[in-house]
């Protein structure tokens, strides 16, 4: 993980960056795929549009690794009727190790920093 922090987000006059952008940046970790209406409509603020992509992808990633894993766990179970059952209970583990990633990232934005996700977060920096 690269964290570096950032220059380009409004600044207030003392050079810190501004409440709003570090709120929305947090923000946008929390609305998840919907923080792309952040990303719309903050088109001056790259800091916020950073971290709003950035959440998106990432929430792509979630639900696309999490309808895979249920498959997974169902087509094992049906097939050894009962391991699928024990990697089901993989599930909720895996979901608060998500939850408290997505959490880290909301915190570091509200502290005005950009940490980069891998992949993800070179792939946002493209766009933004």
């Amino acid at each position: 993980m690269v964290e570096k922090k950032t220059e380009e987000a409004p600044k207030k006059a003392g050079g810190s960056l501004e409440n709003e952008s570090k709120l929305l940046g947090a923000i946008s970790y929390i609305l998840g795929i919907f923080a792309l209406i952040i990303y719309l409509i903050k088109k001056d603020d790259r800091f916020v549009r950073f971290h709003a992509l950035q959440s998106a992808f990432l929430s792509i990633v979630i639900i696309v690794l999490t309808i895979l894993f249920n498959i997974a766990t169902m087509v094992l179970g049906a097939l050894t009727a009962g391991i699928g059952a024990i990697a089901m209970l993989c599930t909720f583990p895996l979901f608060l190790v998500a939850f408290a990633y997505i959490i880290y990232l909301a915190y570091k934005a509200y502290q005005g920093e950009m940490v980069m996700v891998p992949m993800l977060g070179e792939l946002a920096e493209k766009y933004v």
